[in-house]
């Protein structure tokens, strides 16, 4: 079981330690990855903890799913903030 949970972890789409802005502006970082599982072992969901400063203090959200994150690291082109060759184009 816990070589699946493994090669689950590194199949996700976005691995612990990266970063991405949220909608309200603050940094978040990636800190684990949550996978659901039924009784029959059968996974049902992927969740991330991501963490962001506020007040010198680190606030988790424990809920984060795929979505959120893919939304918040996409550019105005509607690509990977990160592989986007397009930045200073207007649309």
């Amino acid at each position: 079981m816990n070589t699946l949970i493994k090669n689950l972890a590194d199949s996700c789409r976005f691995k612990i330690g990266e970063t991405y802005t949220n909608r309200k502006g603050e940094k978040c970082t990636i800190k684990d990855i949550r996978l659901t599982f039924s009784a029959s072992g059968e996974w049902i969901a992927t969740k991330y903890v991501v963490a962001h400063t506020f007040m010198g203090q680190e606030i988790f959200e424990y809920d984060v799913c795929d979505s959120t994150i893919a939304k918040a690291s996409t550019c105005k082109h509607g690509y990977v903030a990160k592989e986007c060759k397009l930045e200073g184009v207007a649309l």
